[in-house]
């Protein structure tokens, strides 16, 4: 398994919320260009909250690439696992935290999993 998997799919997860949420922030406000400054600002406190989970993907990575798992059996693991990691952090982090922020990133992370490909190193 190669590890730019990794970097795709934690970026995918990080980029894709961050410009949806711009952008839905600009549709709330009735002002999309005036929220375009928000952009940064979702995508480094993404980045920051989502380390955790990154190490213990990197980590559960390297053990299913040791021990030789099969790629669509690993490609899900990896997948559950950050979702579950996206939402413990989300609850860790704060319990009233909106809804959207974590569906939002969920489905990123899915569909980023999902379809970046998993290849043999």
């Amino acid at each position: 398994m190669k590890w730019v998997y990794i970097l795709k799919h934690w970026g995918g997860t990080l980029l894709i919320p961050a410009v949806f949420l711009t952008i839905y922030a600009g549709i709330e406000s009735k002002d999309i260009i005036d929220n375009l400054f928000l952009f940064p600002y979702f995508l480094i406190i993404a980045a920051i909250y989502s380390l955790p989970t990154l190490l213990v993907y990197i980590l559960a990575f390297y053990l299913l690439n040791r021990y030789k798992v099969d790629l669509r059996l690993a490609k899900l693991i990896l997948i559950i696992l950050t979702v579950v990691g996206i939402c413990v952090t989300s609850y860790l982090i704060s319990k009233t935290m909106s809804l959207e922020f974590v569906i939002t990133y969920c489905v990123s992370t899915t569909l980023c999993g999902v379809f970046f490909k998993f290849k043999k190193a």
